[in-house]
């Protein structure tokens, strides 16, 4: 079975543009990625969270009784992971269960996962609102 160089040559543009797809997805996570509405319930709460491209964010919990809890701060974003700065946790992983009235927190880390944000695989998940 004889190739001819034309056949080489298309079998390594087909390669080389595979290869070239496959590393698309391999570029790291920014800022523009990751900004945006986010949303979880737990309970007889809802969290929402919203990351600005500032770094800023916005936090607002809400009660099925109409109660809100709004945090602002500051949020950095370091690979695949989002840390927020003084923000509140509406979940206790321990009892499994959401925590009225949310508790203040200095700091929270939270994963970058498809789709969403996670703090650990016990808590429910932050997904990303389409909009």
């Amino acid at each position: 079975m004889r190739v001819s160089v034309s056949d080489m040559l298309s079998a390594r543009i087909i390669g080389v543009v595979l290869m070239l797809l496959l590393c698309w997805g391999c570029r790291p996570v920014g800022v523009s990625d990751v900004a945006g509405k986010y949303v979880r319930k737990s309970g007889d709460l809802e969290d929402k969270l919203e990351l600005n491209t500032n770094g800023t964010f916005k936090q607002t919990v809400s009660s099925t009784n109409g109660v809100k809890w709004i945090k602002t701060g500051a949020w950095l974003l370091k690979k695949q992971i989002v840390q927020l700065d003084q923000s509140y946790s509406t979940f206790d992983f321990e009892r499994k269960s959401s925590v009225v009235p949310p508790a203040e927190v200095f700091m929270q880390t939270l994963w970058i996962e498809r789709g969403g944000l996670v703090k650990n695989e016990l808590e429910p998940k932050w997904s990303r609102e389409v909009e």
